[in-house]
């Protein structure tokens, strides 16, 4: 007996996300030379997953960019299809889970609170992640800046906006797997 997906449009959607994550990954992982700012220390896979995530986002802090034409090409195609596929799942999501019986005005205030709600969890939980994560793991005190809670708010509004200026970006693998 076949069973009924109540949305597959939303599975194929997941379905692609995954595919695009691998397939960037193991793209990037190939020809991780080409970039610069990626950590030579055994934690290439990590950098190459968090260019990935910060890049598919639109974030990009700048700490790792590609250097030549052909990944430049590429960074940009990851850019547009990330969107692309990310944004095709959501709005099916969205579309999936909202209930249909509700007055247009009822609607509007719960997308709205949904939205505060989301973008504050967003920010707080960003800055915390960065403050405690950035600030965990302190190997040379001399060439490290600690991170401080207006840093933490910064980076995390940046983050957030997509804006990404390079002045902060994670420099630890824990501060990098929080980032994906």
């Amino acid at each position: 007996m076949k069973a009924n997906n109540p949305n597959p449009s939303i599975s194929c959607s997941l379905v692609h996300i995954v595919v695009y994550f691998f397939l960037a990954t193991m793209m990037c992982f190939s020809t991780s030379s080409n970039f610069t700012g990626m950590d030579d220390s055994g934690y290439i896979f990590m950098d190459v997953l968090y260019f990935v995530v910060v890049t598919t986002l639109s974030v990009g802090y700048g700490d790792i960019h590609p250097r030549m034409t052909g990944s430049k090409l590429f960074t940009c195609l990851l850019v547009v299809l990330g969107h692309h596929i990310l944004q095709s799942y959501i709005w099916g999501k969205l579309k999936a889970k909202f209930p249909h019986n509700l007055s247009e005005l009822q609607r509007k205030i719960i997308t709205g609170i949904l939205a505060l709600g989301a973008v504050l969890i967003s920010i707080f939980g960003g800055m915390w992640g960065i403050y405690s994560l950035e600030n965990g793991i302190i190997v040379n005190k001399k060439d490290y800046k600690l991170i401080n809670a207006t840093d933490s708010f910064y980076l995390s509004m940046m983050s957030l906006s997509t804006e990404g200026f390079g002045d902060f970006s994670f420099k630890t693998v824990r501060g990098r797997v929080f980032a994906v």
